[in-house]
């Protein structure tokens, strides 16, 4: 492969901004380009490095004939590394690294942690299982039989029949829809071969909807110089346009109330799910955040000061977000006793109405607000992994655009820090809209909630 020309900003400099104790980039970083293929980099002060590569695909690719196949060559990718003679954790230990790979609905991610003087290894380790992968019998035949475990594990899972039904119910894509189908993903296993898992990588090569991160102690030229090199050795595949750009209708947006049946479950699981047609670059979702936080998370939050300290209902709540190509998603996770979930189920909805009506606490929003600065903080703290997963997904949810709106920690510090009661209020009804909330619940008995009670 002939090398061309890099491309890169003038701004892709490393500029930072002090704020008290935290470190903020100046201006967001830039997108370079080497060889066709795109590379974010995070320089920070500090003598570590990751390298890591998110590539789109995960369950959102997949049918029913390969439903599991991102899992399957997660598993494989790891260990496809002409230089593994043995596996590759075992090569990789005389480094000190960390290493892991993840599959999602939308993606897949691959990283590797460890000391800047071992970058070389660390990029060629990266770069060439994602685009010069090397499989044998012997890996597949190993990787099969593991996941074969795994997957038996996750189905003892006392949540995964309320998880298989969210995912049939929420999701209008067929591989999304299935991403809890365990039992067809395990069937499916015993049809993969190397050509088959060879295939889909190939594709997913040829689509160019992925991105390398490489964040920590970062001499741009010497890695640059690197990577070059490496992919001068790889045969190149022809890039085509097989994968999405962002404004998916991915999501089955409608007011309902679902119950799942488990008589052997001595808990009830709630999941409330709000489902929001907004994308990587709005401004909007810099609020998401703490907004959530706000809602149930800690002890400092209205539902647990109501459901928990006087009420007594409950021992804690989680909300979780994301956001990927079909926009962002919220679940407020609740348990409690089957004999007090109808009440449960009331109160929530009755605390969620009640600060859209009117203003929550000030001295909540002051609490928030600092433990924002906190999260700030930690993300600043000279950690590799930290700033990259703070940058990754602003990029890689807008590969379609060539000029995708980049957020950085400032600006998330401004936006905080000029929030005020009537803007929380407002949010609240943006984020947590009733009328369009999905509601799943698992219990041994049904309960009388309905979505009158909204």
């Amino acid at each position: 492969m002939k090398s061309k020309k890099v491309r890169t900003s003038k701004n892709n400099r490393k500029t930072y901004k002090k704020y008290g104790s935290v470190s903020f980039y100046k201006h967001p970083p830039n997108i370079t380009t080497i060889c066709g293929y795109n590379f974010l980099f995070l320089p920070i002060k500090c003598e570590t490095i990751e390298v890591k590569c998110k590539v789109f695909g995960g369950y959102y690719l997949e049918n029913e004939e390969n439903l599991g196949i991102s899992h399957m060559l997660e598993h494989v990718l790891t260990e496809a590394w002409k230089k593994c003679k043995i596996p590759c954790s075992s090569y990789l230990e005389k480094y000190g690294t960390l290493s892991n790979a993840s599959t999602s609905d939308m993606s897949t991610s691959f990283w590797i942690n460890g000391l800047d003087k071992f970058t070389e290894i660390l990029i060629e380790y990266i770069l060439s299982i994602i685009l010069d992968p090397y499989f044998t019998e012997k890996l597949l035949e190993r990787e099969i039989n593991a996941i074969h475990n795994e997957l038996a594990i996750l189905m003892n899972d006392p949540n995964h029949k309320l998880n298989r039904v969210i995912s049939q119910t929420i999701f209008t894509n067929y591989g999304l829809q299935n991403g809890n189908n365990l039992t067809l993903q395990r069937k499916n296993l015993s049809k993969y071969t190397i050509k088959i898992l060879k295939d889909f990588s190939n594709q997913l090569i040829a689509s160019r909807k992925f991105l390398f991160i490489i964040s920590g102690s970062i001499n741009k030229r010497k890695i640059v110089n690197i990577i070059k090199d490496k992919l001068n050795t790889f045969t190149p595949i022809k890039p085509c346009s097989v994968a999405p750009s962002n404004n998916l209708l991915c999501y089955n947006i409608k007011k309902q109330v679902i119950y799942v049946n488990n008589p052997k479950k001595n808990t009830s699981e709630i999941r409330f799910y709000f489902l929001l047609n907004y994308y990587q670059g709005n401004h909007i979702l810099l609020y998401v955040p703490i907004i959530s936080h706000i809602l149930g998370q800690g002890l400092n939050s209205l539902l647990i000061k109501e459901l928990r300290v006087k009420q007594k209902l409950i021992y804690s709540t989680s909300v979780t977000y994301d956001t990927n190509f079909c926009g962002t998603m919220i679940c407020v996770s609740i348990s409690t006793v089957p004999k007090k979930l109808n009440i449960v189920l009331k109160k929530t909805v009755e605390i969620i109405k009640k600060y859209q009506k009117i203003t929550i606490p000030s001295d909540t929003l002051t609490h928030y607000k600092l433990k924002s600065i906190l999260f700030m903080q930690s993300v600043c703290l000279n950690n590799p992994a930290s700033v990259s997963s703070f940058y990754t997904n602003q990029y890689f949810y807008q590969n379609d655009k060539k000029t995708p709106k980049i957020y950085t920690i400032k600006d998330i510090y401004n936006t905080v820090q000029k929030l005020d009661l009537q803007k929380v209020k407002k949010l609240l009804n943006i984020f947590f809209d009733l009328n369009k909330c999905s509601l799943f619940y698992m219990s041994h008995t049904k309960t009388s909630f309905s979505i009158e009670d909204f």
